[in-house]
């Protein structure tokens, strides 16, 4: 895959679906999302639920910036990789090249008119990565050379395309194998495709994981650190309505928020009598017929979905209307 360096990523907001009526009470219910982004791009969610209608205003392995004591004025010759003088400019010991430079006003300069440069990280210990890593850097192409930067870590690589102004990228590799020992290679894609590099930071997986974090009360409530694509939002007001929608928060930094979904909790007085589909207050031979009826698909039928769950599996099917008739004859 190749990223164009003018767009840090593609992304899509996530969609809000419509509160599935099974999972509402007097005091709660479930908010549902989907989200087509790649998960590797999605760190979290934030949910926000607001009683008025209104719309609410992995481990860092690495961070290596490079420098030198004595910023040059002129891009050096001197290959710091072949000459073993890596360590002498950056921040962490280890770092191994070919075809690496002093850039003027700091950096590094990688490749020349011959060389294919790259640099290649110290050992990284990537046992507990999940197999995903994500590198994120800073540079520049080196002119009108067109450059691009050639990211991998053992077998698995990608490429990104730079523009001619320095600017942050950020690549996802996947399927890497999770153990101690590993590196990150960054290289130009041949010689003639020189660039600047400044800086460089490896984290294992994504982003560390986050716990979920509720605040607020009552009336509305913001929920942050999601990582699944639904919620269950308790302790609420009985009867209110609420809005609510989902923030997606990018490895990248930028969010995207969804459509606005609307909610109306059941009243406190409306106790839920298993059975009693049609609320009479009696478990008669009338909610056996609501119940076939809404079963068949009748939307215009007033049918509790909560008291026609008689069989406790979620849903109302024929399971549930077997079920129901069984508990009219009295043989439950």
């Amino acid at each position: 895959m190749t990223i164009n360096g003018t767009a840090v990523m593609e992304t899509l907001a996530p969609e809000m679906q419509p509160a599935d009526e099974q999972y509402v009470t007097t005091t709660s219910f479930r908010a549902d999302w989907v989200d087509v982004t790649p998960e590797q791009y999605v760190t979290d969610y934030t949910l926000y639920v607001n009683i008025k209608q209104e719309v609410p205003v992995g481990a860092t392995l690495l961070t290596e910036t490079f420098y030198s004591e004595d910023v040059p004025s002129t891009d050096g010759t001197r290959d710091l990789g072949d000459n073993n003088e890596l360590d002498e400019n950056c921040d962490n010991a280890g770092w191994t090249g070919y075809a690496v430079y002093l850039a003027a006003g700091g950096g590094m300069k990688l490749g020349s008119n011959t060389k294919t440069g790259y640099l290649t990280s110290p050992a990284l210990d990537l046992t507990n990565c999940g197999g995903t890593i994500t590198v994120k850097f800073n540079a520049m192409s080196y002119g009108n050379d067109g450059s691009s930067v050639v990211v991998s870590c053992g077998d698995v690589t990608d490429t990104v395309e730079l523009t001619t102004e320095a600017a942050d990228y950020t690549v996802v590799l996947t399927g890497v194998t999770p153990a101690e020992g590993q590196n990150v290679t960054l290289s130009c894609s041949g010689n003639k495709k020189r660039f600047y590099l400044y800086s460089v930071t490896i984290i294992g997986g994504v982003e560390a994981t986050k716990a979920v974090s509720e605040t607020g009360n009552e009336n509305y409530r913001v929920i942050t650190g999601i990582t699944d694509q639904y919620y269950v939002v308790e302790n609420l007001t009985p009867g209110a309505t609420y809005t609510y929608f989902v923030e997606a928060n990018y490895i990248d930094g930028t969010k995207a928020a969804s459509n606005v979904e609307q909610i109306t909790l059941l009243e406190e007085q409306g106790i839920h009598k298993l059975g009693d589909v049609n609320h009479d207050g009696v478990v008669d031979i009338e909610d056996v017929t609501t119940l076939i009826s809404c079963v068949l698909g009748n939307s215009s039928e007033n049918c509790c979905s909560i008291c026609g769950n008689v069989d406790g599996l979620g849903g109302l099917d024929i399971e549930d209307v077997t079920a129901l008739i069984s508990l009219v004859l009295g043989n439950n």
